[in-house]
């Protein structure tokens, strides 16, 4: 009665042992396989970290080149001329200026006033106004300066003297007297004198 097993049972043994001596067999079979030298399989896992190095950047040294430019101003020449020319011609512009502001451009001849002592007309004003402009803009040049200087003192002179002589000798064209002979007498040799003589400098 013993021995006589139900098949239930028989089962559950073989079960049981299935479960209880699966593992040393194969632990067995491995040792097994290790003392006979022969390979065994196993699982291995292998992690590979790829290190990356940061190197500075390389400086190389720039090297830069200043270059100094000088920059030299070159005057150009200029004669004491220059300053004469301008102020003759500034006051003969503003003399003639104001005599054609009270007389009017209604008639060359007429009516006469007088500025300053000087007498004038429309037509001496006129011709005040273009020798003072003509020397205003010659005073920007040493050279022409001292040119128009000579030219317009010669002029300027001689007609001074003639008026100073003969002070009826342009009255009724230009209404001038024996004052403006002196004045322009006096202008006309300063201007004169003053441009043979002056210098003309060149400086840098």
């Amino acid at each position: 009665m013993l021995n006589a097993m139900t098949p239930r049972s028989a089962s559950r043994t073989s079960r049981s042992r299935a479960a209880t001596g699966l593992a040393p067999r194969r632990i067995g079979n491995d040792l097994g396989h290790h003392e006979r030298g022969l390979p065994v399989a196993t699982s291995e896992t292998s992690t590979t970290t790829e290190h990356y190095e940061s190197t500075p950047y390389e400086t190389t040294p720039v090297r830069e080149v200043v270059r100094q430019e000088h920059t030299q101003v070159a005057w150009g020449p200029w004669s004491p001329a220059q300053l004469v020319a301008g102020g003759i011609g500034l006051f003969l512009t503003v003399l003639g200026g104001v005599a054609l502001a009270r007389t009017g451009l209604g008639d060359m001849t007429s009516p006469e006033t007088t500025v300053l002592g000087f007498g004038h007309t429309p037509l001496m004003a006129i011709t005040e106004i273009g020798f003072g402009v003509l020397l205003m803009l010659d005073a920007a040049s040493a050279f022409a300066s001292r040119a128009m200087l000579i030219g317009f003192g010669a002029l300027a002179a001689a007609f001074g003297l003639i008026i100073v002589i003969e002070p009826g000798a342009f009255q009724d064209w230009l209404g001038v007297t024996r004052a403006n002979g002196w004045l322009y007498l006096g202008i006309g040799a300063g201007a004169f004198v003053l441009g043979s003589l002056s210098p003309v400098f060149t400086r840098r």
